[in-house]
């Protein structure tokens, strides 16, 4: 059961962060906070939980300085739900940010990024990406964007097996996971690379140095 403290706000979409998340069995809703404040309050009495959630609204009211203020208190993971500008926030998650998707995400990529932040694997929604993307495109480099493409620990893993050539199944049965999640994963890598294919993403992994000088 992973354990959620949820600072949202009570707009419709935050609202329907809150609906999503309790009623996974999945889930534990342990706690609320409207801002750091009381987060930091509840972390001072003993309190415990994995991982706190933190919607558009209250971004939007307390600011980015949130992230270092909680980070500096508690070991909580942190994961963002964005509703604007991603580029403050991908500054931000060089440092203190655990994960963050857009507002406009599915219930299933919700539910994926919060076991990802809790798993102790970073995390950037597939819309977000796609967003940074476009802006590579329209820049002409991933420089005049200034968002460099971070891979958890976990997901250099994945690269590296998909460089030997091993089949989703394999990963899965090495890395102890389900074969759904890993196909996710490896979906996942290919947006955030901005790669077409297996065979690109391990040439761009390589010239980029993600894996080792010997790629299949």
């Amino acid at each position: 059961m992973i354990r959620l403290v949820l600072m949202v706000g009570h707009n419709i979409i935050d609202q329907g962060i809150y609906n999503i998340v309790s009623q996974c069995h999945e889930f534990s809703i342990v706690g609320e906070a409207n801002n750091h404040r009381e987060l930091l309050r509840m972390m001072g009495t003993g309190f415990e939980a994995d991982l706190v959630i933190i919607g558009a609204e209250v971004i939007e009211r307390i600011g980015l300085t949130i992230f270092r203020k909680i980070r500096s208190f508690s070991s909580i993971k942190i994961l963002v739900i964005s509703a604007g500008e991603h580029k403050p926030l991908f500054e931000s998650f060089k440092h203190v940010l655990d994960g963050f998707i857009s507002n406009d995400s599915s219930v299933e990529e919700l539910v994926f990024a919060i076991k990802q932040v809790h798993d102790g694997n970073r995390y950037v929604g597939s819309t977000i990406v796609f967003k940074v993307i476009d802006k590579i495109i329209h820049n002409g480099s991933l420089a005049n964007y200034d968002s460099p493409i971070l891979l958890s620990p976990h997901e250099k893993k994945i690269l590296a097996m998909v460089s030997d050539g091993l089949t989703n199944q394999e990963i899965a049965d090495n890395l102890v996971t389900s074969k759904r999640s890993i196909e996710f994963q490896r979906k996942n890598l290919i947006l955030k690379t901005g790669t077409r294919n297996t065979a690109s993403l391990i040439k761009f992994a390589f010239l980029n140095n993600m894996i080792g000088n010997d790629p299949v």
